[in-house]
């Protein structure tokens, strides 16, 4: 119908264009070729519905050419491959979004509402992931050293598709699938497949700040490992002395940044502050699992840092009146 001649909605000058009559589009769903073809696991098998609707929101007055092949798709989809889509969808506003299952690198539509967020796959077969992440992906290009990373591959792989927010998604989807070794590993995966020498942990300077809130969830993470009595003393030991010395790396790099751009005044503010919030998630995080020591160190100079700050700025207010 969205060629169809008689579908026109006229324009005052005279044009006349395609219209799609309703904003909620029912797709029938195929339950054994879902099961069949390895659309939904099977331990969602239960979830499935007869049909689901898309819905597009009542601010939405044109559709995409991309968005438009994707309807024209679904209009005769039997669900039996899978559709894959990127970064959760993109600029696909159709109504898709409500329905993804996280793959990893991607995300596929699945026949039934699945709450994602940036570290939270929802629903998802957290074993199939680890099995992705540990024998169907590779990580040999971007764990090796010694070689130049220019400004797009920190662009791509720091925050268009954020490999720390990978595997710490990975990390969450098996802690809360009660596999906390698989997820330590994961963790540890990070450091090793992602070294901080190629992707420094502190991105903010280069504009990632959403890296740097990767690298504080981690330190949570491990710490969280190491005390919540899901694993033995020996890992347990082990992922608590990971957050320790991943939180005295990070916390260097935060504070050298704050420092940087205090000296810039109101020019590098809004680094300063964004510098100064993770840092002192950082400085909670140890607080509350006790690293109590470091983590006062670490506010205690903050601190004087901020302390300067506020004096500078209000000298320049003194200079200008």
């Amino acid at each position: 119908i969205f060629k169809d001649p008689k579908m026109k909605v006229p324009l005052e000058n005279g044009m006349k264009l395609d219209f799609i009559c309703a904003r909620n589009i029912v797709i029938p769903v195929n339950k054994e070729n879902c099961l069949k073809y390895g659309i939904v696991p099977e331990q969602f098998a239960d979830d499935i519905p007869s049909e689901i609707v898309l819905t597009m929101s009542k601010d939405k007055n044109y559709i995409t050419k991309p968005e438009l092949f994707l309807l024209d798709l679904l209009s005769n989809y039997q669900w039996d491959r899978p559709i894959h889509v990127l970064n959760q969808g993109g600029d696909l506003n159709v109504g898709i979004k409500d329905y993804l299952m996280f793959d990893g690198w991607s995300s596929h539509l699945v026949p039934f509402k699945n709450k994602m967020s940036a570290t939270d796959a929802g629903n998802v077969d957290a074993l199939e992931l680890y099995r992705k992440m540990k024998e169907d992906f590779t990580w040999d290009a971007m764990s090796a050293k010694g070689w130049f990373v220019d400004y797009q591959n920190m662009y791509t792989f720091l925050g268009v598709m954020s490999q720390r927010q990978l595997f710490l998604t990975v990390a969450n989807a098996l802690i809360d699938a009660g596999e906390p070794e698989k997820a330590l590993e994961m963790m540890d995966m990070c450091q090793t497949c992602f070294p901080e020498e190629n992707f420094p942990l502190e991105t903010i300077s280069i504009g990632f700040s959403g890296n740097d809130y990767m690298v504080a969830q981690m330190i949570e993470n491990y710490y969280y490992l190491g005390k919540s009595g899901v694993l033995d003393s020996d890992s347990a030991a082990r992922a608590k002395e990971s957050a320790l010395n991943l939180a005295t790396r990070f916390g260097e790099q935060l504070m050298d940044t704050a420092s940087f751009f205090m000296d810039w005044g109101n020019l590098g503010s809004a680094e300063f502050e964004t510098a100064g919030r993770v840092l002192l998630y950082v400085v909670d995080v140890c607080k509350e699992y006790g690293d109590t020591e470091f983590s006062k160190n670490l506010e205690d100079r903050f601190s004087v840092l901020l302390h300067g700050a506020l004096e500078t700025t209000a000298e320049d207010s003194d200079a200008v009146s």
